[in-house]
């Protein structure tokens, strides 16, 4: 099925609305502590897919409204060429196969943190790093995760279908 700008990306991927409650949408921002010393979430997205794999299994959080509830995940970069907070770019889906809790230390401060095995299939993955999407900034955190609901599914439009992939690897 072709993709057009205004179309919603669930439609472009073919999630039906029964099966929202299965995802997780991972909206990646910035960098952190996690993930010192890397660059812009697009810009790793494009160097590699296993670095990107793994900022997805290593993101940053420190509370259960902030985890990875779902059994996958779509995940999305910020893309930023003209300054604008509300445009992200479609990377891949995860499926989470395993999450589980560790201690890390912020400081003088020990918190608990949440870590996932993730593996990628193959929903979408002819669009990704294709698709341009629209939607409402989280805000400041270095990664936000929504579960996807009808609200939201209406708010993630496509504004851009670029021909070729903006990464520099394949799947």
């Amino acid at each position: 099925m072709p993709v057009s700008v205004g179309d919603r990306l669930v439609d472009a991927l073919g999630i039906p609305p029964n099966h929202y409650k299965d995802y997780s949408v991972h909206l990646a921002i910035r960098g952190s502590q996690a993930h010192r010393g890397t660059a812009a979430p697009y810009d790793v997205f494009r160097r590699s897919r296993y670095q990107w794999q793994a900022w997805n299994e290593n993101a940053p959080n420190t509370g259960v409204g902030r985890r990875f509830t779902k059994k996958y995940i779509l995940s999305l970069a910020r893309y930023d060429p003209a300054g604008k907070n509300d445009i992200w770019i479609y990377c891949c889906a995860y499926k989470v196969l395993a999450a589980w809790m560790e201690p890390y230390k912020k400081g003088s401060r020990t918190y608990q943190r949440w870590y996932y095995e993730v593996a990628s299939i193959d929903l979408g993955k002819n669009y990704s790093g294709r698709l341009v999407v629209e939607a409402k900034s989280p805000g400041h955190h270095s990664h936000v995760r929504h579960n996807l609901t009808t609200g939201l599914s209406n708010q993630l439009k496509i504004t851009d279908v670029f021909r070729t992939p903006k990464q520099n690897w394949s799947w």
